[in-house]
């Protein structure tokens, strides 16, 4: 799968399915955006990936927090838990 210009947004990215996701999405050469509730782990996952990457931290079961980020917008695949929305 090539992701070339593409942006991937995974939430959850510090560790397990979401690190794994994340770490493919730039391999396929996405822009990721790590999101999630720990800082620590969403920079150590940062720091395994070699492409275009930005961390942010926020508790994606408060409907406030995301909404007050605008990264959501241009996204060609969010990633949330299990779930994925093309």
């Amino acid at each position: 799968m090539q992701l070339e210009g593409r942006k991937v947004i995974v939430v959850g990215a510090g560790s397990g399915i979401g690190k794994g996701v994340a770490l493919a999405a730039s391999r396929a050469g996405a822009h990721v955006v790590l999101a999630g509730r720990t800082r620590a782990t969403l920079e150590a996952t940062s720091e395994a990936m070699t492409g275009s990457r930005e961390v942010r931290v926020l508790d994606a079961s408060v409907e406030a927090e995301v909404a007050a980020f605008p990264f959501l917008t241009g996204a060609v695949l969010s990633v949330d838990g299990c779930g994925v929305l093309m």
